[in-house]
C-alpha cells in the first residue's frame, strides 16, 4: 500500500477524491511502479552493471561479485517486513548518473538489510579499481547514494552511576536481599485488591480486598485505609472480576489522590491496575481496558521498576484482565475448512450474514481471526482479514499478495477461529532484577529494541574500561530505563559529581542497516601484521569529487577500514563544498551512524566544506577517529558526535604510539631517529586541523589524550636535512586572524561548557593567540588545563588567553573500580580514600598549570586538591621542567578554594620524581600576579619562586609550603638574543643582592645559531650579566612588557679592549621590517647615563671591571595584554668587536662590591582581613625580626602576626605559642636574659612544659645570649626545624612547631647584627 500524507479531514465520500487530490506520496523509493523485481541469485562470478533505462528493485539475497551502476541506472532495495535481505558483494560503484537507494529521509528503510564486502587483499586474479581499491563501497562522478535506517537514538548519558558486580570487600549481590512475591486469583476474590509493599526491601506489608462491587460501605472502607497509608510506600492496586458498581465518591478521590485518572471512567467488568508511591502523584502508573464480552480477552496491565541502592533494582507487576480458558491457543478452537466461491472476481468481503445463511453451524458468531487458501488450480497467495464494525466482527475480506492493487480473490478455503468464554484473573508479582543489571538514561530510549547493543563508556582513566551490553526485554522499564544482559566490571558515573558532571555516555552499536565485511581469523599480507594479530583488510566507503547526492543514516559500519591511506569507514575525498555553497540541496549529510570496530578513524573528511556529521558514534578504532585530514577543510559542522575508544593506529606519525612511531620513521628514511612523544603521540577522538569549523555537544570518551590545540603537521617528504616522515607532529601556533590577514585583528578561539575529567596527562592542552574558556570544568585529571602562548618573542606578539567562570576538581568523589592493571591504585583528596590516580601513586596532581604566559583566571573555584605524602598535588602549579619564559602579566583573580587545604594551593615544584631538579630557565623565573588577593591575601601581589633573588625584596613574604615567596613591585621581562657564540650561560645578579647568582641556561638546544634567555627582572632596578664562556660578539635585548618610561639598568660584561657599535631601533612584527631610531653614545661615567638633558641614548664602558652599563628605558605606550609598543617592539643591539683568545666573561669578582647596594624594601599591599569562617583554610602571616646595633649598644625584637606586634620588652628570649588550628594567640612568655645567663636553662624542658600539643612556637631573642647552649639539636627536632648551627651572641628569630606532623614552614634564621623571618604559614588540617 502507498503510504500518504492526509491534510486535513475527508468524508466518507469524498475521500476518494478529496484526499487524493491534496495527498501525496512520502517517497518511499521502493514503491516507485517503475521498479522490475530483481532476482540476482547467488553467484560470486557474476559482475553486474546496471545502466540505462534499467531501474531494479532487490528483494531478496544475493551474493555477487560486483555491482555497478552507472549511467542513470537504479538500484533500490525493497522493503519488506520480516524479511532481511543479505547482499555479498565485493564492491558496489555508483556514478555517472547511477541512484542506490534504501529508504529516503522521508521514508526510512524499516526492515533489516546487511551489506557484506568480502575479499582478500592479497587475492590474485582480482583486478583492483584504480581510485577504490578493493572491498568498498564508491561514490563516482555523478553517483547518488542514499541510505536511510530506522531513526533511533545514537546516544545518551547515564542519569545513574553503574556500580559493579559487588559493593564493597566480598559483599553480597544487593538482589539477594529482596525475596520473591506472586499473588494471583480468578473467581471468588471480586473486588478491588491493595497490596502494601515497603519500597526498601519489596517486603509485602499488607494485603486486603474491598469488595467495591456488592456495598457502598466497601469503597469507604478502602478511602480510608487508602487514606492512612504511610508517605512513601508503595502500593500495587487491580480489579478482579468486576469493582466498579458500588465504588463511590469516597473511593473515588482516595485512588485519584494517588494518581489514577481512569477511575471515573470504569464500567461493568473493566480491567484496571495501578502501581503508585504514596504522596508522589506523578509517580503512578496506570493500565484501563474496556470488557468486550464473554469470548475476547482484556488485559491490563503495569509494571515498575523500583531501585533499592546503588545498581540493585526489582520490579513489581500487577494485571488485571479476562482471559481464555482452555489449551490450544487460549481454549480457541479452529471451524472446518468452508468452500467459497465469489460470485464476481474481485468482490473483497463477505458478510458473516450471509455466510450464517449459507452454512448455519459452521461459523461461530465473533470469530477472532481467518485462515484463506486457494482452492486446488489456483496458484495465488492470498491473505484473508476479519472486518470490523463498532467494535464487533460483520465481515471477512480476501485479496491477492502479489497484486499492487490488491485485487479480490480467486475461489478459496476459509476457517475461523472461535473464541472460548473468558474468566476473571489478576495477578501481583514482585521480582528481583538478579543476573541483569537496569540502566537509566537521560533521554528517551523507547527506539532501543531488545537484542541491540550498547556500549557504556569509561568514567575512569583507562579507556579499556568502555563495556558492551545486549539489550534484554523489560516490560516494566520507563522510556528512559534500559535492561542491560549481565552486571558491569567496572564503576560508571551517572551522575554529577562534586560539581561535574561526569555521566558516562552510552552508545547505540546496532541499526537494521548493517554495512560490514567479511574478515579472516588472524592477519596476513601487508595489513601491518606487525602491529596487528587481526585481520585488518575491511571494507571502506568513499566518495569523490563531482557526486551528485549522498546521505548515509541510521546504518551500522562495522569491520571497515584498511591499512592504506584513503581507504575509511567513511571517507569523502576532495570534494569541495558539499553544502548550498556547493549546490547540494539538500546539503550533504551523514547522521545516526554506529561506526565500531574499524581499523582506521571512523570519519575522515579531506578537501571537504559544509558537511554536517550529526549523532554519529565513533567507537573502537585505530586512529584518528573523527577526521580533517590536510588543513583546507571548513564549516563543517561535528554535531553530537561521540567518540569512545579510540588506538593508536600506524597510518600517520600522528596515529602512532611510541613503538609504531621509532619502526615506521626508520623506515620512511635511512638514518630517521623518531623523537616520539614529539613526532607522534597524538591519536585523538576529534582531531580537528583548520579552526573554522564546529564541534558542538560533542563527547571525546576514550582517546589518549585531552583537548589540545596545538602542532602543525610536516607537509614534505623526508630528506637528509629534515629526515622525519611526512606529516609528523612539527611546531604550529594557533592564531586565525580576520580575512587570515596577518595585519588585522585575530579572531579568538572560543571553548564553552567544556567538561574533562579522568584524563591521565591533561584535561585540556591550548596553545595559540587568543584562546577564551568560559563555563568549563576539570576533574580527576593529571593535569587540568595548561594554557600556553602562541609563540616564540617577538613572532608572537602577546594574547589574552582566559579562563572564566570554571571549576577545578582534584580528586572527586568518582574513585574508580580497584584491580584494574591498568591503572595505579591508592589513596588521595581530603579523604583518603583509595581511588584510581594517574600514571603513578606520586604523580603530582594540578589543577591550573601556568606556563609562559600571559594569562586570566577569573571567578575559578578549586576544590578537593590535598596532597598526602610522597605526592604532591596543588591546584595552582607551573610547568614541569620548564625551559621557556614565564610572564609576571600572569594575572588571577576571584579565585576561590573549597576543600583546598592552604599549604596545596599552590607549588612550584621541589628536586625529585617528575620534578627532576627543578632548575629549567622557567623554572627560576616562574611567576604569576594575584590581582585581588584572593590566592595570597595580599592584593596586587606577586607569587614567584623563593630563591628568585632577581625580583625578590626585604619585605616579600615567604610561604614554604609553596616554594614561594610573596612580594610587591612592579616587573617585566627581558628577551636577551645572544650570538657568537650561542652556547653560553648567562649568570645574572642584582646589584642589591650581590652573592645570590641566578644562572640561565638559554631557551634553545646547543647547536642553533643563536640562543635566547628570557629572565623576569624587577623594574627600576640594577643587574649585571655575566657569561660562563667568551661574550657574545651580538647582543640583543628586548624590553618585553615594559610600559611607557619603564627601566632598568644594565651591566654586562666584556673582556678588556672591546670595542662597541649599540643602536636602538624598533621591529615591527606585522610588517616583519626593523627601523633604526638612534645611536647610543659613549658617556664617562656612570651617574651620566640617567642625567637629563639629552635625549639620545647612552652607555659607559667600566673597562676595569669590564662592565658596559646600560639605561633601557622604553619610549612607547603598549596595549593591553601586548608584549611590545603599539609601535612595535624596541631593542637594543650590541655588537662588539672583543680581542682573539679572550676567555670567559665573568666580572662578578670587580663588579662586587664596587656596584652593590643595600637590598630596598618595598611595601606590602594591606592584608585582607580575614573571617572566622575562614580558620579552617587559612595563611598565618608571621613576621620576626631582631635587631642589635653594631655597638651592641641597642637591640630590638618583635613578632607580628596577623598584622598584631607584639614586642619584646627586654633582653631574654620571647615566646608566643598559637593555636594550630585556629591561629589564635594563646600564650606569651618572657625569659630575662640573666636567669640564661645566671645557671645552665634548659630551654627544651621549658618548652615542653610550656606549650601545649598541636602548637605553633614563634620565639625571638633580644641581646646577647649563650644561644649555642640553649639551641641544641634535640630541641630543634622537637621544634620540627632542620638542623642548624647557631653561634653564641647571635641574634635568633624561629618558627616551630609541636605536633606530630613536621610542617614545611618550620625555620630558624640567626645572625651577628639581625635575623628576620617573614612568613605566610599554613595551618595544618584539624584530625578528624
Amino acid at each position: 500500500m502507498g503510504r500518504w500524507e492526509v491534510h486535513g479531514r475527508c468524508g466518507l465520500m469524498a475521500f476518494f477524491f478529496a484526499c487524493f487530490a491534496f495527498g501525496k506520496l512520502t517517497g518511499c523509493p521502493d514503491e516507485d511502479p517503475s521498479l522490475v523485481r530483481w532476482s540476482p541469485g547467488h553467484d560470486p562470478s557474476r559482475k553486474i552493471v546496471i545502466g540505462w533505462g534499467e531501474h531494479f528493485l532487490l528483494a531478496e539475497s544475493a551474493t555477487l561479485h560486483s555491482i555497478t551502476v552507472t549511467n542513470g541506472g537504479r538500484l533500490v532495495f525493497a522493503d519488506i517486513a520480516a524479511v532481511p535481505l543479505v547482499l555479498r558483494v565485493r564492491s558496489i560503484l555508483v556514478d555517472r548518473g547511477g541512484q542506490v537507494h534504501a529508504g529516503s529521509e522521508m521514508c526510512p528503510f524499516s526492515s533489516n538489510l546487511s551489506i557484506i564486502l568480502y575479499g582478500r587483499s592479497d587475492e590474485a586474479g582480482e583486478a583492483r579499481d584504480p581510485v577504490f581499491g578493493r572491498k568498498f563501497i564508491g561514490v563516482g562522478d555523478g553517483g547518488t547514494l542514499e541510505i536511510h535506517g530506522a531513526p533511533k537514538v545514537s546516544w545518551t548519558f547515564l542519569n545513574h552511576t553503574l556500580h559493579p558486580r559487588k559493593i564493597g570487600g566480598g559483599q553480597k549481590p544487593l538482589w539477594t536481599t529482596v525475596k520473591p512475591y506472586k499473588f494471583t486469583r480468578s473467581w471468588g476474590f471480586r473486588g478491588i485488591i491493595v497490596h502494601l509493599i515497603d519500597p526498601a526491601t519489596g517486603s509485602i506489608l499488607g494485603v486486603d480486598r474491598f469488595d467495591t462491587y456488592q456495598t457502598y460501605s466497601e469503597s469507604v472502607r478502602m478511602a480510608s485505609h487508602l487514606s492512612n497509608l504511610p508517605a512513601g510506600s508503595l502500593v500495587a492496586i487491580a480489579i478482579n472480576d468486576e469493582g466498579s458498581r458500588s465504588l463511590e465518591e469516597a473511593g473515588l478521590v482516595a485512588l485519584t489522590r494517588l494518581g489514577a485518572t481512569a477511575v471515573r471512567s470504569l464500567g461493568f467488568r473493566h480491567a484496571w491496575a495501578m502501581i503508585a508511591t504514596v504522596g508522589d502523584v506523578g509517580s503512578a502508573v496506570e493500565a484501563h481496558s474496556y470488557y468486550q464480552g464473554k469470548h475476547i480477552p482484556i488485559n491490563a496491565s503495569v509494571s515498575r521498576l523500583v531501585r533499592i541502592h546503588h545498581s540493585g533494582y526489582y520490579t513489581v507487576s500487577t494485571v488485571s484482565e479476562w482471559r481464555h480458558t482452555g489449551a490450544e491457543q487460549g481454549g480457541d478452537m479452529w471451524t472446518k475448512w468452508i468452500p467459497w466461491t465469489p460470485p464476481h472476481y474481485g468482490t473483497l468481503a463477505l458478510k458473516f450474514l450471509e455466510l450464517h445463511h449459507r452454512r448455519p453451524g459452521h461459523v461461530c458468531r465473533q470469530p477472532s481471526s481467518v485462515q484463506v487458501r486457494p482452492q486446488a488450480g489456483w496458484q495465488f497467495d492470498v491473505r484473508g482479514e476479519i472486518l470490523y464494525k463498532k467494535g464487533r466482527p460483520f465481515g471477512v475480506s480476501c485479496y491477492q499478495l502479489q497484486s499492487a492493487s490488491q485485487l479480490g480473490c480467486p475461489p478459496v478455503y476459509l476457517r475461523f477461529l472461535c473464541p472460548s468464554t473468558v474468566r476473571p484473573s489478576m495477578q501481583v508479582e514482585v521480582l528481583a532484577v538478579t543476573e541483569d543489571t537496569i540502566v537509566e538514561v537521560a533521554d528517551d530510549v523507547t527506539s532501543w529494541k531488545s537484542g541491540d547493543i550498547i556500549v557504556v563508556a569509561s568514567t575512569d582513566f583507562s579507556m579499556k574500561q568502555a563495556e558492551e551490553f545486549t539489550l534484554l526485554p523489560c516490560r516494566a522499564c520507563s522510556p528512559y530505563q534500559l535492561k542491560i544482559q549481565g552486571i558491569p566490571r567496572f564503576l560508571h558515573m551517572g551522575e554529577k559529581t562534586d560539581g561535574v558532571d561526569m555521566r558516562a555516555e552510552v552508545g547505540l552499536l546496532t541499526r537494521n542497516i548493517l554495512i560490514t565485511a567479511d574478515m579472516e581469523t588472524s592477519c596476513y599480507g601487508n595489513n601491518s601484521c606487525e602491529f596487528f594479530s587481526e585481520d585488518t583488510f575491511g571494507g571502506h566507503i568513499r566518495v569523490e569529487q563531482g557526486f551528485r547526492s549522498m546521505h548515509l543514516e541510521g546504518a551500522e559500519l562495522r569491520y571497515l577500514g584498511q591499512q592504506l591511506i584513503g581507504h575509511y569507514p567513511v571517507h569523502f575525498h576532495l570534494v569541495g563544498d558539499v553544502d548550498d555553497q556547493g549546490g547540494y540541496s539538500p546539503p550533504t549529510y551523514i547522521r545516526s551512524l554506529s561506526i565500531h570496530h574499524s581499523f582506521s578513524r571512523c570519519v575522515t573528511l579531506h578537501g571537504t566544506n559544509g558537511l554536517l556529521v550529526q549523532d554519529v558514534v565513533g567507537y573502537n578504532t585505530h586512529g584518528h577517529c573523527f577526521f580533517t585530514e590536510d588543513g583546507p577543510e571548513e564549516r563543517n559542522t561535528f554535531w553530537h558526535c561521540l567518540g569512545l575508544l579510540v588506538h593508536s593506529g600506524p597510518l600517520l606519525p600522528s596515529d602512532r604510539d611510541t613503538h609504531m612511531c621509532r619502526i615506521l620513521a626508520a623506515r620512511a628514511f635511512p638514518g630517521s631517529v623518531a623523537r616520539s612523544r614529539r613526532d607522534c603521540s597524538g591519536v585523538s577522538a576529534f582531531w580537528i586541523s583548520n579552526p573554522n569549523n564546529n564541534i558542538i555537544r560533542c563527547s571525546a570518551a576514550g582517546s589518549e589524550a585531552g583537548l589540545i590545540l596545538d602542532h602543525g603537521v610536516k607537509v614534505s617528504e623526508p630528506n637528509e636535512r629534515d629526515r622525519r616522515p611526512a606529516l609528523s607532529i612539527i611546531s604550529g601556533r594557533y592564531s586565525p586572524h580576520i580575512g587570515a590577514d596577518r595585519l588585522k585583528p585575530r579572531i579568538p578561539a572560543r571553548i564553552q561548557s567544556f567538561t574533562a575529567f579522568k584524563n591521565e596527562g591533561h584535561g585540556a592542552w591550548l596553545r595559540g593567540g587568543d584562546i577564551r574558556l568560559h563555563d568549563c570544568q576539570f576533574a580527576d585529571n593529571g593535569v587540568g588545563l595548561t594554557l600556553a602562548s602562541g609563540g616564540t618573542f617577538p613572532d608572537d606578539d602577546g594574547a589574552t588567553q582566559e579562563v572564566r567562570d570554571s571549576l577545578f576538581v582534584g580528586e572527586s568523589g568518582n574513585l574508580g573500580t580497584p584491580g584494574d592493571g591498568n591503572v595505579p591504585w591508592g589513596p588521595g583528596s581530603t579523604d583518603h580514600q583509595n581511588r584510581t590516580l594517574p600514571h603513578s601513586t606520586i604523580y603530582p596532581l594540578r589543577g591550573f598549570q601556568i606556563y609562559d604566559g600571559p594569562i586570566k583566571v577569573e571567578n575559578v573555584t578549586f576544590s578537593r586538591f590535598a596532597a598526602l605524602k610522597d605526592r604532591h598535588v596543588s591546584a595552582i602549579a607551573f610547568r614541569l621542567n620548564n625551559n621557556w619564559q614565564s610572564c609576571p602579566c600572569n594575572n588571577l583573580s576571584a579565585v576561590s578554594f573549597q576543600g583546598v587545604p592552604p599549604q596545596n594551593r599552590v607549588f612550584f615544584g621541589e628536586p625529585g620524581p617528575w620534578f627532576r631538579r627543578v632548575d629549567e630557565d622557567g623554572d627560576k623565573t616562574a611567576i604569576f600576579h594575584d590581582e585581588d588577593g584572593s590566592v595570597t591575601s595580599f592584593p596586587g601581589s606577586f607569587v614567584l619562586r623563593h630563591d628568585n633573588y632577581l625580583l625578590r625584596h626585604p619585605d616579600c613574604v615567604d610561604v614554604p609550603d609553596w616554594r614561594a615567596t610573596v612580594c610587591s613591585g612592579s616587573y617585566a621581562q627581558l628577551y636577551l638574543q645572544a650570538r657568537n657564540p650561542s652556547w653560553l650561560r648567562l649568570k645574572m645578579v642584582r646589584d642589591d643582592y650581590p652573592t645570590q647568582v641566578v644562572t640561565l641556561k638559554g631557551a634553545l638546544r646547543r647547536g642553533r645559531h643563536y640562543q635566547q634567555y628570557q629572565p623576569v627582572v624587577m623594574l627600576s632596578r640594577s643587574y649585571t650579566l655575566h657569561w660562563d664562556g667568551p661574550a657574545p660578539s651580538e647582543l640583543t635585548i628586548w624590553p618585553v612588557n615594559f610600559n611607557k618610561n619603564d627601566w632598568v639598568r644594565l651591566g654586562i660584561c666584556y673582556p678588556r679592549g672591546t670595542l662597541f657599535s649599540v643602536i636602538w631601533d624598533i621591529h615591527s612584527k606585522q610588517q616583519k621590517t626593523t627601523r633604526k631610531l638612534d645611536s647610543f653614545v659613549r658617556v664617562s661615567s656612570l651617574e651620566k647615563l640617567t642625567v637629563s638633558g639629552s635625549h639620545r641614548p647612552r652607555y659607559y664602558w667600566d673597562e676595569w671591571t669590564g662592565l658596559l652599563f646600560l639605561h633601557v628605558r622604553t619610549s612607547f605606550a603598549r596595549n593591553g595584554h601586548e608584549f611590545c609598543s603599539v609601535r612595535g617592539c624596541e631593542r637594543v643591539r650590541i655588537k662588539a668587536d672583543i680581542p682573539p683568545h679572550s676567555g670567559p666573561s665573568d666580572c662578578s669578582v670587580l663588579a662586587y662590591p664596587k656596584y652593590s647596594t643595600s637590598p630596598s624594601p618595598v611595601a606590602m599591599p594591606p592584608r585582607l582581613v580575614r573571617h572566622k569562617h575562614e580558620f579552617s583554610n587559612m595563611l598565618v602571616e608571621v613576621k620576626l625580626q631582631s635587631l642589635i646595633s653594631r655597638e651592641k649598644s641597642a637591640a630590638f625584637a618583635a613578632a607580628t602576626v596577623d598584622g598584631r606586634m607584639v614586642t619584646q620588652p627586654q633582653d631574654g628570649l620571647q615566646l608566643l605559642t598559637l593555636d594550630a588550628h585556629s591561629g589564635h594567640l594563646t600564650g606569651r612568655s618572657l625569659i630575662p636574659a640573666s636567669s640564661l645567663f645566671r645557671f645552665p636553662f634548659h630551654l627544651d624542658s621549658f618548652l615542653a612544659r610550656a606549650v601545649r600539643n598541636n602548637s605553633v612556637l614563634i620565639l625571638t631573642s633580644r641581646g646577647q645570649l649563650p644561644l649555642d647552649q640553649l639551641v641544641t639539636p634535640e630541641l630543634l627536632h622537637w621544634l620540627r626545624i632542620p638542623m642548624t648551627q647557631v653561634r653564641a651572641n647571635e641574634q635568633l628569630v624561629l618558627v616551630g612547631f609541636r605536633g606530630t606532623v613536621w610542617p614545611a614552614w618550620t625555620c630558624l634564621d640567626a645572625g651577628r647584627y639581625a635575623a628576620q623571618l617573614n612568613l605566610l604559614i599554613a595551618l595544618p588540617p584539624r584530625p578528624d
